[in-house]
């Protein structure tokens, strides 16, 4: 187990050394903070802990605020988004073609749709 004070409220937090050179969230304040990692002898090395978010109050769950801090403090290299392929990939020419054609016919039924919804619904509003 990993203990460290939270920067923020300075409570002892214990944390599995699976945690290590990761992130945990405070369970007393909300803080999301670094986790010191281990080196190979499996002492623990000495980095100050470093407050990644807390919580501002106000409306919103944050989440957008937390990625990008979390984004820009280097810690993003040590957990890679998966790449996802894409939807046409593998395709011959010809089936990426025909599948874009589709997609814009698609496209084109679906702002027509709207549109008569939206007039629809202003010729409600009118009477």
């Amino acid at each position: 187990m990993i203990r460290i004070l939270c920067v923020h409220c300075h409570q002892t937090l214990e944390i599995d050394d699976a945690f290590a050179g990761g992130v945990c969230r405070c369970q007393y304040c909300g803080t999301i903070q670094t986790v010191p990692s281990r080196d190979a002898s499996g002492k623990s090395v000495r980095v100050a802990a470093k407050s990644l978010y807390r919580s501002q109050g106000g409306s919103g769950s944050g989440l957008e605020q937390l990625a990008d801090i979390v984004s820009s403090s280097g810690l993003s290299p040590h957990f890679p988004r998966p790449k996802r392929p894409s939807v046409n990939e593998g395709l011959p020419p010809a089936a990426k073609r025909k599948m874009a054609k589709w997609l814009a016919l698609a496209g084109v039924v679906i702002v027509l749709l709207l549109a008569v919804i939206i007039a629809l619904l202003l010729r409600v509003n009118h009477r």
